[in-house]
């Protein structure tokens, strides 16, 4: 009589078995896909992508001739991946010249569905006042963007830079994020700005401290003051005036590298107002420089109090 005994591997999930493996097939998944999105740093094309639905006008004038036959000169080089912002995806070109900010618009999406979820008493307050902040911060990003691009294009060592995608121009470019993979695509389709690469204050400064060429130091001391300077002068303001992060220098030129912080104010203009925002703008990098070099200080801290001078400075 022929066995009826079956092999081991024929034999139907028992116990739970199909479950355990459909359990650590699911784990393994969310494992690779958490894992990749945290070495990519959250990258993805549908995060730049996204569509923005803003009332303000925040449309710029598509580039000219001669500023896209610049850009074109330089994305055809591959640009990678840098860091990533609140704001933005920073690539660095090749040759290291220039930066790619791809700005994160998923998060230019209002948060109007928190409208739907019920919520009583304070919570509404809350609720009510996270719409409100998140809008206003979106608001102030999108403006920021037209501003630096329409009257802080080089103060900002911008070369070009848009928020909404334009159907008068083509732009392709090779971007590779941050383990290593490659995208294609075309830059008119998205908001971005391409900038100048500059080298943070702070290093750049501990570096001619260091050699003792104070020099360039002040070089450098003067063009920041020219800047922000400048940037008062055309009445525009910066809600995040911290100089540490938000301006570079190329060679002892100083830029505005943070392009998403700035708002109309007229009053800024004025002589004792710039020199009031000047102190705000220069206080922690005032600070700074008495701990490391006195000299500097005691020189930046002239510049400073002078109104007169300040109005007379050019932006280089």
């Amino acid at each position: 009589m022929p066995s009826t005994t079956r092999h081991p591997l024929s034999r139907p999930f028992k116990n739970g078995t199909f479950l355990r493996l459909a359990c650590i097939f699911f784990f393994c998944t969310f494992l690779t896909r958490t894992t990749y999105y945290a070495l990519a740093e959250g990258f993805c094309l549908k995060r730049i992508e996204a569509p923005i639905s803003f009332q303000g006008d925040i449309s710029v004038k598509p580039p000219s001739k001669s500023t896209l036959e610049t850009l074109s000169s330089i994305t055809h080089q591959h640009f990678r991946y840098l860091k990533k912002g609140s704001q933005a995806y920073a690539f660095i070109s090749d040759d290291g010249h220039y930066v790619l900010k791809l700005f994160k618009l998923h998060h230019m999406q209002p948060a109007e569905w928190l409208q739907t979820i019920p919520a009583p008493g304070v919570l509404q307050r809350y609720r009510d006042n996270l719409i409100r902040r998140r809008k206003y911060r979106i608001e102030l990003t999108l403006t920021s963007y037209k501003l630096a691009t329409e009257k802080l294009l080089q103060e900002c060592g911008l070369v070009y830079a848009q928020v909404l995608p334009s159907p008068e121009f083509s732009l392709p470019v090779t971007i590779v994020d941050a383990v290593g993979r490659r995208y294609s695509i075309d830059l008119s389709q998205h908001g971005f700005a391409i900038q100048k690469r500059a080298e943070l204050v702070i290093p750049s400064f501990e570096r001619w401290i260091k050699d003792g060429d104070f020099q360039q130091a002040k070089s450098a001391i003067d063009s920041l003051v020219a800047l922000i300077t400048a940037r008062s002068i055309k009445g525009v303001q910066d809600s995040d005036p911290d100089l540490h992060k938000n301006a570079g220098l190329i060679g002892t030129k100083a830029v505005l590298i943070d392009i998403g912080s700035f708002y109309a104010n007229p009053s800024i203009a004025d002589p004792t107002e710039m020199q009031r925002d000047m102190k705000k703008v220069f206080n922690n990098f005032y600070e700074w420089l008495s701990k490391r070099s006195p000299s500097l200080a005691d020189y930046l801290k002239a510049k400073l109090e002078s109104p007169e001078e300040l109005c007379m400075s050019p932006a280089e």
